[in-house]
């Protein structure tokens, strides 16, 4: 396959990709799952597949044969594509479909830091089964400042930032393994020069 039909079929899958992601993030903000590890899975999901596909189709178009390079060089273009869209589908979707998602997202995260926080500094450090209000305080306070550390990542831009870094990550990761496992080269072509 040329470059030009490899950009084009990684373009429509990314498309296909990027729709999936948003009606599956719409669906689960319906089910009020949206704040849950659901989002993670529909994720890797629809990258992970559209990677695959990606790969599978180039590979099926070429009679089964796929060298390394020509792998990671669809992969690459495939997992920068859904990267991108699927970037631009959180920051819709933080902004036009569930505008109070980064505000839930940010409560949600605080109260599991302010959980395990409690519980490690009850159980673990103190072994008791109550506290002071001073140190529920201490707590509380350690949790904020915490959270004032990690707050750009409850932004809309920091939501669409993670997106495409993990997206870029489990795509190129996913490629490296798919390549791996897919690539054949014809039976006339060397593997190894012998001298």
């Amino acid at each position: 396959m040329t470059v030009q039909q490899t950009t084009a079929l990684s373009i429509k899958i990314s498309l296909l990709g990027s729709l999936a992601y948003l009606v599956g993030l719409w669906f689960l903000t319906s089910m009020e799952w949206h704040l849950s590890s659901t989002v993670d899975w529909l994720f890797r999901v629809v990258l992970v597949f559209g990677v695959v596909l990606t790969i599978s189709v180039v590979r099926g178009r070429q009679n089964g044969y796929l060298t390394f390079k020509e792998g990671m060089r669809v992969g690459s273009v495939s997992t920068l594509l859904l990267a991108a869209g699927m970037s631009v589908v959180m920051w819709s979707y933080v902004s036009m479909i569930s505008p109070t998602y980064v505000d839930d997202y940010r409560q949600a995260y605080f109260d599991l830091k302010y959980e395990q926080t409690m519980r490690t500094y009850i159980y673990q450090k103190y072994q008791k089964d109550t506290m002071t209000q001073g140190a529920v305080d201490t707590v509380k306070r350690a949790v904020d400042t915490y959270m004032g550390r990690v707050d750009h990542f409850f932004t809309r831009s920091g939501q669409t930032q993670i997106t495409f870094g993990y997206a870029l990550a489990w795509g190129i990761l996913a490629t490296l393994t798919v390549v791996l496992l897919a690539r054949r080269v014809p039976e006339d072509q060397p593997i190894l020069d012998q001298d």
